[in-house]
């Protein structure tokens, strides 16, 4: 399932995602489990209110969009996609990354470097 993007898709994505974006890596295995032998697993996670962007988001992404249970204090949904299969994120970090700060690429940096450490 390769995603199919232009280079204005993910420079719309880049932005998006630097703004309201959370990247992290999920290592909760390892804190577990003493002999564990799952991979530290990168993730992005988008959460929003506006449900044309989130709708957009997930589309270019291929990946469905959820309602949060939780609402915001104005009473307002919550929309979020969740990006955490290897092969989109091998796929999509390396193409946002010249867009991102210094902070944002720091973590994107991580993801990439752990996605690599466990596709050898």
């Amino acid at each position: 399932m390769a995603l199919d993007l232009t280079d204005i898709e993910i420079a719309w994505m880049a932005g998006l995602l630097e703004g309201e974006g959370y990247f992290y890596i999920d290592r909760r295995n390892k804190a577990r489990y003493k002999k564990s032998t799952s991979p530290p697993a990168p993730a992005i996670t988008l959460s929003m209110t506006d449900k044309d962007v989130i709708e957009k988001f997930a589309r270019l992404v291929k990946k469905k969009p959820w309602i949060s249970n939780r609402k915001t204090v104005k009473n307002k949904t919550v929309y979020t996609v969740y990006v955490g299969d290897r092969e989109t994120l091998i796929f999509l970090l390396p193409r946002l990354l010249p867009h991102f700060g210094e902070r944002r690429s720091k973590i994107v940096t991580e993801c990439i470097h752990q996605l690599t450490l466990w596709s050898e």
